[in-house]
């Protein structure tokens, strides 16, 4: 039986490590033990360059519904999404897609509703949607209040 020998494994490479790097090993065994996948360890400095911040950490994304919006990662798989929004309700909507596929979706609140700009933030965590090969990114939306059709899409990659 591996499962045992991947446990002890995974215990003896976690040893002495901080509660992020027990979260990341979490999600590796939970990832193999799902899926089935061989699983060998790397480096904990190894994956932090792996999953480095991209150029896109500190850009501004803007349009007619939403300005000052930045997306900062916090840590392995979270994401802080703040901005202003100028939406109905105040009801800031998003989707999470990987390419085509939609993910996950949400709303939260802005501190005020439009036709004011209201300040937002939402904490996203990505760690247990890890079968998703492409590239993830979220698309803030304002849903129409006629029919509630995504209006002022601002889709943004996450990195």
């Amino acid at each position: 039986m591996k499962m045992p020998i991947l446990g002890r494994a995974l215990d003896q490479h976690l040893e002495g490590r901080t509660a992020m790097q027990m979260k990341m090993g979490e999600s590796l065994l939970f990832t193999a033990l799902t899926f089935g996948v061989s699983v060998g360890f790397v480096p904990y400095e190894d994956m932090l360059a792996f999953n480095a911040p991209a150029s896109d950490q500190g850009k501004v994304y803007q349009n007619e519904a939403f300005r000052d919006v930045t997306v900062e990662k916090t840590a392995f798989g979270h994401y802080a999404i703040s901005g202003e929004a100028r939406v109905f309700e105040a009801t800031v909507n998003y989707v999470v897609t990987s390419g085509q596929s939609h993910v996950t979706s949400g709303y939260t609140t802005a501190s005020k509703s439009g036709p004011d700009w209201g300040a937002f933030q939402i904490e996203l965590d990505t760690t247990m949607l890890t079968a998703y090969s492409q590239p993830l990114a979220i698309t803030l939306f304002e849903a129409s209040a006629e029919d509630g059709r995504p209006l002022h899409e601002l889709k943004i990659p996450l990195f």
